[in-house]
């Protein structure tokens, strides 16, 4: 009997002389890890639909749990351009990363799966800015990771931030020692301008806004100490893009 789903190639690992593992976001059963055998040799026809970040039809033999096997792939996604591209594809890689550790073997999770795919294909056709799509990316992946923050209303005295008038803004910023978003006016020690906050409420609400070079520094830095603070995973995809992006 084959099986079959939807996925998305997470990452590829060489495993013996001419076979390899790859890790797959299924839609329909989650994260799976897969042998897939002769995919090492030259005439194999599945090594081009095994890369990270291909979203193809994958079909073979699922186990419930332990590894599964690999025979076929149907029609796929190649993000070409991004593949071609050394700034698109670290941001992918870190994408794939930062997804892995969000999500445990086989438990689906459709909502961050489209997510996933939606960011992806923005990415590949080049319309956005992928420092905005990385900044919208790590802000709606933190509920998953177990954190939640919310620009969108202060924590202390419950104000909102108004997102259809910038000039109605509250000046919100946030505090790292009680993990709070608040009116800066509660804050002794400024973290953020008011820009870069109100920024991080549309990003973290799926708007994908231009961004002042200043502004990337800020939130990237905002983000990264959020991550090492509260989320407290590691990874060298996003250390590579901070050093060298």
């Amino acid at each position: 009997m084959t099986d079959s789903s939807l996925g998305i190639v997470l990452s590829t690992r060489d495993y013996q002389e001419n076979d390899a593992l790859v890790k797959i976001f299924t839609l329909s059963h989650g994260k799976k890890m897969f042998l897939v055998r002769g995919v090492k040799k030259k005439n194999s026809a599945l090594a081009r639909h095994v890369q990270p970040g291909t979203v193809a039809m994958f079909n073979g033999k699922f186990n419930f749990p332990g590894l599964s096997y690999l025979n076929s792939v149907g029609e796929d996604f190649t993000p070409e351009n991004t593949r071609e591209d050394f700034e698109k594809y670290s941001y992918a890689i870190y994408f794939l990363e930062l997804a892995d550790k969000a999500i445990e073997d086989d438990e689906p999770d459709a909502e961050l799966f489209h997510f996933l795919v939606g960011m992806l294909r923005k990415l590949d056709d080049g319309e956005f800015d992928p420092a905005a799509l990385r900044f919208v990316y790590e802000m709606q992946l933190l509920k998953r990771l177990g954190v939640e923050v919310d620009f969108g209303q202060c924590a202390i005295c419950g104000a909102k931030q108004n997102f259809k008038d910038r000039t109605q803004a509250v000046e919100f910023d946030f505090n790292f020692t009680q993990n709070v978003v608040g009116c800066a006016k509660h804050f002794d020690l400024p973290t953020l301008t008011p820009r870069a906050a109100y920024a991080l409420g549309l990003l973290q609400r799926g708007k994908l806004v231009k961004l002042s070079a200043e502004t990337k520094e800020a939130i990237r830095t905002f983000t990264r100490e959020y991550y090492d603070a509260f989320v407290g995973i590691k990874l060298k995809s996003r250390d590579f893009l901070d050093n060298n992006i």
